[in-house]
């Protein structure tokens, strides 16, 4: 990374060492760099539809266990709307597969930290922990500690219902939202499958790309 500033004669800056970073990084096999760059472009644009201005990065990189992430920063004091937009982004990965590939990997499931489970995780403070839910009398319902799994037998039964039914809408807004826009969510599978990462506003290059400069990059999804 130090060459490579020299040879530009500047000072060494973090791009470089992530230049050094992603060469000698291992690219993942064809078939499975196309699955997870369409998952990460399902949650790219439902973040994209609902919190333009919060998008950091969305990436294919493997890290800590995932085959990819995108980083998203919500607005501190959320609302109700704020909850169903986070639920609909978390949920995108897994409506994208399907989709765009017939079928859903195990990617959006499994741990405590994962899609699933943070929408699921989502849905039920909404009603029970920040009682938002403005048909309702303000209960607040004890959810316990949210990195324990056992958070959601303990919610009440009236909470589990709603966020139950909350999921439920939110994957349909999700299917109709990304089916819209599938041509913009191969778009940027495809932006990403090259490159394996996209910053915030690279993202929204790739959304306004035309189908001439797409037809340019170097990757072709599998067959």
């Amino acid at each position: 990374a130090r060459r490579l500033a020299r040879k530009e004669r500047r000072a060494l800056a973090v791009g470089d060492l992530d230049a050094v970073i992603q060469k000698e990084r291992p690219l993942l096999p064809e078939d499975l760099r196309w699955r997870v760059a369409v998952h990460e472009a399902g949650h790219a644009l439902v973040a994209h539809e609902y919190f333009p201005d919060h998008i950091h990065e969305v990436s294919i990189q493997p890290v800590k266990g995932a085959f990819g992430a995108t980083v998203l920063r919500p607005p501190p004091l959320m609302t109700f709307r704020d909850f169903e937009a986070q639920i609909q982004y978390h949920l995108a990965g897994r409506v994208a597969e399907m989709l765009i590939l017939g079928e859903v990997s195990v990617g959006a499931g499994g741990s405590i930290n994962s899609d699933l489970a943070r929408a699921t995780a989502l849905a039920h403070q909404a009603f029970g922990e920040f009682c938002l839910d403005h048909d309702a009398v303000p209960l607040w319902t004890n959810t316990d500690d949210l990195a324990n799994p056992s958070f959601v037998p303990i919610a009440g039964t009236d909470v589990r219902d709603k966020a139950r039914s909350l999921l439920a809408r939110a994957h349909d807004s999700v299917q109709a939202l990304l089916g819209a826009k599938r041509k913009d969510l191969e778009r940027v599978a495809k932006s990403l499958a090259r490159t394996h990462r996209l910053s915030g506003g690279e993202l929204l290059e790739a959304l306004q790309s035309t189908a001439g400069e797409l037809s340019q990059q170097n990757f072709s999804p599998p067959t």
